[in-house]
């Protein structure tokens, strides 16, 4: 569940940015594709099996159902001029594919990140 839990927090703060926008717009703004994609390559972070991709899909669609006019904290805490949380989050996932060995995992979440970060900072 944890793994989970930070799935969505990491990608809420990513694509949400620093911006006042409910927990729902993250379906306008990552389609179902590119969010199937997203989970599925993050899985493939965890060589272990430590998480499945059902799984995922149904406790993120869970969470945003149940927090859909929420407002991400670290949206939130960004929009406000705090970036720790969005540095924490993108920093773990660069530890992680430091450690991981598939190639396609390391060029999606280099890729992610640098295109996120550098469209939200203009």
């Amino acid at each position: 569940m944890e793994i989970a839990k930070f799935f969505v927090n990491f990608t809420l703060g990513l694509y949400i940015g620093p911006q006042y926008l409910p927990n729902s717009n993250i379906y306008l703004l990552l389609n179902d594709k590119k969010l199937k994609s997203t989970m599925r390559i993050f899985c493939l972070l965890f060589n272990d099996k430590n998480i499945n991709i059902k799984y995922l899909e149904k406790y993120f669609h869970e969470t945003i159902n149940k927090t859909a006019l929420n407002i991400n904290s670290i949206s939130l805490s960004w929009l406000h001029g705090n970036d720790k949380p969005i540095k924490y989050f993108t920093s773990t996932v660069e530890k992680m594919i430091k450690l991981n060995h598939n190639r396609e995992v390391k060029k999606f979440f280099i890729d992610l990140i640098d295109s996120q970060l550098v469209k939200l900072n203009r």
